[in-house]
């Protein structure tokens, strides 16, 4: 469960309703009052992150992302890989050469994330990446795994000895 949900409050709750969202949450899961100790300790966690403005950002964006990665997952069915090293650089490369329309592929989403597929030229396939633009101007990503183009012709060579 996330921790908006945790405390019973939007997303866009600002400092005093977080701050009183979690009294009432503290109150009804405190182990001094009948409550779970478990419970309570989770909603201890989700009042340090939701009222630490930089934690909150941080966990805000790794939310988003995480929510429009799974639904892009569930909905394409999409492989997922670790990212290797040369995979990242690979990604951090293409945004570099491409910063002015990454940032605006993720600036016009309805979500504030934008997808994006790369092309390595090496394995032939399509790495997804999501980006998002931080409030403070840094553009982020995320790497989702990768597929391979649907157009991708696999042909045998037949050898002449």
């Amino acid at each position: 469960m996330d921790h908006y949900k945790r405390l019973g409050i939007p997303r866009d709750a600002d400092a005093s309703q977080v701050r009183s969202a979690y009294r009432r949450e503290a109150k009804k899961v405190h182990p001094d009052l009948g409550g779970d100790a478990e419970n309570f300790k989770k909603v201890q966690e989700a009042y340090k992150v939701l009222s630490d403005p930089e934690r909150r950002m941080e966990y805000d964006r790794e939310l988003r992302f995480r929510e429009l990665g799974h639904a892009l997952i569930d909905s394409e069915s999409l492989p997922i890989e670790p990212a290797s090293e040369e995979t990242l650089l690979l990604i951090e490369e293409y945004l570099s050469r491409h910063l002015p329309w990454a940032r605006e592929i993720a600036e016009k989403s309805p979500e504030g994330i934008g997808r994006i597929s790369i092309e390595d030229e090496k394995t032939f396939k399509l790495l997804n990446v999501l980006v998002c633009v931080e409030p403070d101007g840094r553009l982020s990503y995320q790497y989702t795994g990768y597929h391979y183009p649907p157009d991708l012709e696999i042909r045998s060579v037949d050898y002449d000895f």
